[in-house]
């Protein structure tokens, strides 16, 4: 295999390996943040299930939380009470060892996905320099002229692209999940006040959860930039594989 069919060939193989590591961090980012939001509504239904607990409580004495609002949980505590504050502790944890989980995953795959975008780049660089010291020979050439102007078009346009998301992952490796809004919104133990229950019981879910929503925005708009990208890659790997086809006479060509 010649030297610019097997420049060619390299370049299409890693930029077709480019798509599943796009689908990956589309993936991680989608389902991970489904779990998440759904352990952060889990726990936040905890305190509804906690108060409520407590109404029915002091009902059947006669009396109602507004009328203990400032004792602790630990001072009227039952093994009922116990157990729902392990659950919001487990759910909270949960929480937190979900994003950790994410934030490793983004980042191997951002990782993974650079590396691969500097390999392509790197073969797209090295394939434009082999292709400009020949390019004089070829547009002499009646059958190559036309088609060379179209094989470099497409080259440029595959640099553009890998420039643009090379770029645009370094940008994004500062973006990641927090999780001290965790500890904030999710309090679970048992000097928490019944009136602390009921102020967090009232809480909406979405304001608990708006700097997840705020991290999830920011990676989102990252991993739709890539995927956008990349579309209009498998257009030019078609214009790649018909230059992979005629390589080797071109090469001949030029010589």
């Amino acid at each position: 295999m010649g030297q610019l069919k097997s420049g060619i060939a390299d370049l299409q193989k890693v930029l077709i390996d480019m798509e599943p590591k796009l689908k990956a961090a589309e993936d991680i980012v989608d389902k991970g943040g489904d779990r998440i939001t759904e352990l952060g509504k889990t726990a936040d239904q905890g305190y509804d299930v906690l108060y409520l607990y407590l109404i029915e409580k002091f009902k059947k004495s006669g009396s109602t939380p507004e009328a203990h609002a400032k004792e602790t949980l630990k001072a009227i505590a039952d093994p009922n009470i116990v157990q729902n504050i392990k659950g919001i502790v487990q759910w909270k944890n949960d929480l937190k060892g979900e994003i950790a989980k994410m934030n490793n995953a983004v980042k191997s795959t951002k990782d993974d996905l650079l590396n691969k975008l500097t390999t392509a780049e790197t073969q797209a660089q090295t394939l434009k320099k082999l292709a400009e010291k020949k390019k004089d020979k070829w547009f002499k050439s009646a059958k190559y002229k036309d088609k060379i102007k179209n094989y470099l078009a497409s080259l440029d346009l595959i640099l553009k692209i890998l420039k643009s998301q090379i770029e645009d992952v370094k940008a994004s490796g500062g973006t990641i999940f927090t999780d001290g809004w965790v500890e904030k919104n999710f309090p679970a133990s048992a000097d928490m006040t019944v009136e602390q229950v009921k102020n967090r019981m009232s809480m909406d879910l979405n304001s608990c959860l708006s700097n997840y929503i705020k991290n999830k925005g920011e990676i989102d708009q990252h991993v739709r930039k890539w995927r956008d990208e990349y579309k209009s890659i498998p257009g030019q790997l078609a214009i790649m594989k018909k230059w992979v086809d005629e390589a080797d006479a071109m090469e001949k060509e030029a010589n």
